[in-house]
């Protein structure tokens, strides 16, 4: 059986279109990706697909080599919230910040994914140019089981030379590549 070109091309725009609805519909806590030179202020965001939030105790781990911690807001879902973080204390090479988010009244209902808590740092001016790890976990210290319970998750920052290109979201533009090759061989038939 013969597959002609505009089957075959049919097919690979759905297969792209079924991956880009796959990726912005992930499972489960994610963190960004971001990128910055030396000095440049960066935020590490947790995204995740929970759809009632109340309240959270999370601890926040960076490595003070890369990143000089700044401050904790609510994202678009948890704007709202009560958001109160300690300053950073050091755990071995590392530093961690314990956070606690409640909301004023009545839990949110979102629309998943969305943003739960966005850490703010600046790049220290000798950070390495390299890429750092900002991880969020549920706090256990607490000798409670958590009320927001994930896995532990890990926001990525590349610290860039001046003359670098910024990092961006490249499977979504390589999907987007591929439904315009698509489209155009559509439209030389």
């Amino acid at each position: 059986m013969t597959i002609t070109w505009r089957r075959l091309t049919t097919r690979i725009g759905l297969l792209c279109f079924l991956a880009a609805w796959l990726q912005t519909t992930s499972a489960g806590p994610f963190g960004s990706a971001v990128s910055g030179q030396r000095g440049d202020p960066v935020t590490a965001t947790l995204f995740d697909s929970v759809v009632d939030f109340e309240a959270g105790d999370i601890r926040l781990t960076f490595d003070p080599i890369f990143l000089s911690f700044t401050g904790v807001s609510g994202g678009t879902l948890t704007s709202g919230f009560f958001v109160l973080a300690g300053l950073p204390t050091a755990t071995g090479s590392l530093q961690e910040v314990l956070i606690t988010m409640a909301a004023p009244g009545a839990g949110v209902t979102g629309d998943p994914p969305d943003s739960l808590l966005i850490a703010s740092f600046l790049i220290n001016n000798s950070a390495p140019f390299d890429t750092t790890s900002v991880v969020f976990e549920p706090r256990l210290d607490l000798g409670l089981p958590p009320v927001y319970d994930f896995a532990p998750t890990a926001a990525q920052i590349t610290v860039l030379r001046s003359n670098s290109v910024p990092i961006g979201n490249t499977g979504v533009l390589v999907l987007m590549g591929l439904a315009a090759m698509f489209r155009l061989r559509l439209r030389r038939r």
